[in-house]
């Protein structure tokens, strides 16, 4: 479109409508009991159920912000400084937020039984039938 109607605003709007719907489709699936991210994520990462819902919440939140930042940013600043962003400001900003989700990775990783050992096991169960 933006090649088009040779008009930039097509353009500049793209990444605020991306995120935006982004953004709503996660919340909405909160709103209607269903993490999202879980079917998308949920071979890579074992999360119990709180943590799929504050994954989804805090990720559906970001989206919305980065819409937010886009319009900022392309409303009130030059051309080039909006293309500055787009290139060097999102992808860092993005890589930031998703590294500060690790301990939430780590909280919310499901419980397991510790490793069993087998040398020990066997020398254990050994021990009881004498």
């Amino acid at each position: 479109m933006t090649l088009y109607f040779q008009d930039a605003l097509f353009i500049k709007l793209k990444p605020t409508i991306t995120n935006v719907l982004f953004g709503s489709v996660l919340l909405g699936g909160l709103a209607f009991g269903q993490s999202l991210l879980r079917y998308v994520f949920g071979e890579v990462y074992k999360l119990q159920d709180r943590g799929w819902y504050l994954m989804t919440l805090r990720w559906g939140i970001f989206f919305f912000v980065l819409a937010a930042l886009n319009e900022i940013v392309w409303r009130n600043f030059s051309d080039d400084f909006w293309v500055a962003f787009k290139v060097w400001g999102i992808m860092p900003l993005t890589m930031a937020f998703a590294m500060s989700q690790l301990p939430l990775l780590n909280k919310y990783a499901p419980r397991e039984e510790p490793p069993v050992n087998p040398v020990k096991a066997a020398a254990e169960g050994a021990q009881t039938e004498m």
